[in-house]
């Protein structure tokens, strides 16, 4: 059991949240566990949100309320408002979901020894209406996952921590910023992530074996047209990829791939194993940006599937990875040919 006099802020970012808002930010407040602070940083919403905060943050003093002059962005947005909280426990708030009452309370007694730990959720629409599972096994995953060298590789493809649904110790949280961005010129900030920042919370947690699930659904997680990552993350993986199965948008997802790996193996203190899967991961993908097909490839693709047998979904992975090969080497043949 944890102190009960410690401080949780909970950090929340908006942008243009007017419409779930209210609902979001009572129920916080009317979490059992009372020592919380509410932290919220607005992204230059242009609908009601500044008003909304500007009323919560004038009837409850518990409630500070910051405005980016700029737009920064899910990651850098999230990294500001954690530096702007004063809990020893953070917890990270989107700001259209609906929090169960004892939330906090659960996440706390049960965090133990652990820096992090995530719970599962349950899925909702506009209007409140219970969802069908939409994440594809994500947390079926997560009630077996172990510490190894085979489910790091697991972690990298299928992020069990959702940072809505997660509680985190503030000084190990510190020490995951900055959250991931591309390197890349002439890009605007916004398309500069590389990886969500709780895929990156997930990560170090679980290099540091420091991360815990809970098998219990502590929120009512909005699904709607709006999310930030909904177009994204929330569409069956087959329907995604299938879509996405253009040339450009391939060397694209495969050199964020590389950089992906590259970030990983320079800040996280892997295990051996660990470290020596991912700079094999990372001779895969370079091996398909090459878009040619050699002696060389085929025991790279030899041995990428025995990786991919390791992983969960892996029928998901191994079909995308030989399609988007035999897409990439006719194109460079037609190429060549012309």
């Amino acid at each position: 059991m944890n102190n009960k006099n410690d401080l949780i802020s909970i950090a929340m970012t908006t942008y243009n949240g007017e419409k779930y808002l209210r609902e979001q930010l009572d129920s916080i407040l009317n979490q059992t566990y009372k020592n919380i602070e509410i932290v919220v940083c607005d992204d230059c919403s242009t609908d009601s949100t500044s008003k909304i905060l500007e009323e919560y943050s004038n009837k409850y003093n518990n409630v500070r309320v910051f405005y980016n002059t700029e737009t920064n962005g899910v990651n850098k947005n999230f990294e500001k408002v954690i530096n702007l909280c004063m809990g020893d426990y953070i917890a990270i708030s989107d700001q259209d979901d609906i929090w169960n009452n004892d939330k906090l309370e659960l996440l706390i007694n049960n965090i133990n020894e652990f820096d992090v730990i995530c719970a599962n959720k349950t899925d909702i629409d506009d209007n409140n209406n219970l969802l069908p599972d939409i994440h594809f096994k994500t947390f079926e995953f997560a009630k077996i996952f172990k510490y190894d060298e085979s489910n790091f590789l697991n972690m990298y493809f299928t992020n069990i921590l959702w940072g809505c649904t997660s509680l985190i110790r503030k000084n190990f949280l510190l020490t995951c910023i900055p959250f991931p961005l591309a390197h890349r010129k002439n890009e605007p900030p916004i398309l500069k992530e590389i990886m969500y920042y709780d895929h990156w919370i997930c990560l170090c947690a679980y290099a540091n074996k420091s991360i815990k699930y809970l098998d219990k659904s502590v929120i009512k997680h909005r699904v709607h047209n709006n999310n930030c990552t909904r177009s994204s993350n929330n569409k069956n993986p087959y329907i995604r990829w299938i879509k996405n199965l253009d040339k450009n948008k391939i060397k694209e997802y495969y050199l964020t791939e590389i950089e992906r790996i590259n970030l990983i193996l320079s800040r996280l203190n892997l295990d051996e194993k660990s470290k020596n899967i991912m700079m094999e991961m990372r001779k895969i993908n370079e091996s398909i940006l090459d878009f040619r097909f050699s002696i060389k490839d085929f025991k790279l693709l030899y041995l990428e599937f025995k990786l991919y047998k390791k992983i969960n979904r892996r029928s998901v992975f191994i079909l995308k990875s030989f399609a988007e090969r035999i897409i990439l080497a006719v194109l460079s043949c037609f190429h060549h040919n012309r």
